[in-house]
């Protein structure tokens, strides 16, 4: 019973000391802006020109675009073969969905406005992006806690008195 025990607390051990896998974000708000004759996008509250989205590779996603001058703006995602509605407007919203790539990176932009710089880059690889999103970085909670019960099994059998 204690060899099972021992062994019991080395695999939770093990399980527990896994790393976490980080998960990209798969909801962004992008703010819509016009500098002269260009313009850019930035996360909701930050102000990082064109940032780069990192997303969870293969996941669903979805980008809310919002004016926030009068500009005529949208969202393409090329691999798509389509862009969201545009927005002509302070405060008028767009949503987009569409999967992320299994791997790799890409190109977003506006549609209007991607020879004058509104352009960034979305990279599906699993880490996250600095903010702006509803679901940034959700790591696995429940391996690392399910490894220390495993453990603490083992350690019960090891103690166990006969």
């Amino acid at each position: 019973m204690k060899t099972i025990g021992f062994t019991m607390i080395a695999l939770g051990l093990a399980v527990a000391a896994v790393p976490a896998v980080a998960q990209g974000q798969t909801s962004f708000t992008l703010d819509t802006h016009t500098d002269g004759g260009g313009g850019y996008f930035t996360l909701e509250g930050e102000s990082q020109r064109n940032p780069t989205l990192n997303v969870a590779p293969g996941e669903q996603i979805t980008v809310t675009i919002r004016g926030t001058d009068d500009g005529v703006h949208n969202f393409c995602y090329p691999d798509t073969r389509s862009c969201s509605e545009y927005v002509q407007a302070e405060g008028e919203t767009q949503t987009f969905t569409f999967t992320a790539p299994a791997s790799g990176s890409g190109e977003y932009f506006c549609l209007p406005h991607r020879g004058a710089g509104m352009k960034g880059t979305l990279s599906a690889g699993g880490s996250t992006t600095n903010g702006g999103g509803s679901d940034g970085g959700n790591d696995t909670p429940g391996f690392a806690a399910l490894g220390a019960l495993v453990a603490l099994a083992g350690l019960a059998l090891v103690l166990r008195r006969k």
